[in-house]
């Protein structure tokens, strides 16, 4: 990442953590990493936040009073359609971890998410961002592991592609979270 992408994106993650939100603000290399210029773009998205029109989400939510409800495939498409509409609901979650890494921090990951538990890694198909209340929550979690989740939604998350596109993503809180496999 060129210095003069990254002052904005240290920036902005400074802005958002003295606000309270628990978005992730990296880049795809460390300040002191040096980085080529004719290295080819990759798919991966890396999270670098992008203004939005909707509020930061609080750090950290109050726990959730009663039990997490469970979910059927399509009323979890529907709160990934509209995770802003859907802020505070407390619900279950199956998915992926895809990216858990130096990039997203110890205390939140990239997974895809499904509302009812798959066989196969590649038929969860929602990218979305979840977040720890502690990096000791999500100590014994790592790329690859297929997860059950308990989590309190908060909105959504814009990041930038290394592609240069924008994804807005949902994210939520994980209240309890355990590895299936």
């Amino acid at each position: 990442m060129s210095r003069a992408l990254l002052l904005p994106a240290v920036l902005v993650g400074v802005l958002l953590a003295l606000v309270g939100c628990a978005a992730p603000v990296v880049g795809q290399a460390s300040p002191a990493a040096p980085t080529s210029t004719s290295t080819p773009p990759t798919s991966r998205p890396v999270f670098t936040p992008a203004p939005t029109t909707q509020p930061a989400a609080p750090a950290v939510l109050s726990p959730p009073a009663g039990p997490a409800r469970e979910l059927t495939s399509r009323e979890w498409a529907l709160i990934a359609k509209s995770p802003d509409s859907h802020v505070g609901e407390h619900v279950i979650v199956f998915g992926y971890v895809s990216q858990f890494d130096s990039v997203t921090g110890p205390s939140s990951f990239r997974a895809s998410l499904d509302g009812v538990r798959h066989r196969q890694t590649y038929e969860y198909d929602t990218n979305a961002i979840l977040v720890g209340r502690s990096t000791d929550q999500l100590a014994n979690v790592v790329v690859n592991d297929q997860f059950r989740a308990e989590v309190t939604i908060t909105g959504s998350l814009s990041y930038s592609t290394t592609m240069g596109g924008t994804l807005t993503v949902p994210q939520m809180q994980v209240e309890k979270i355990e590895v299936i496999s």
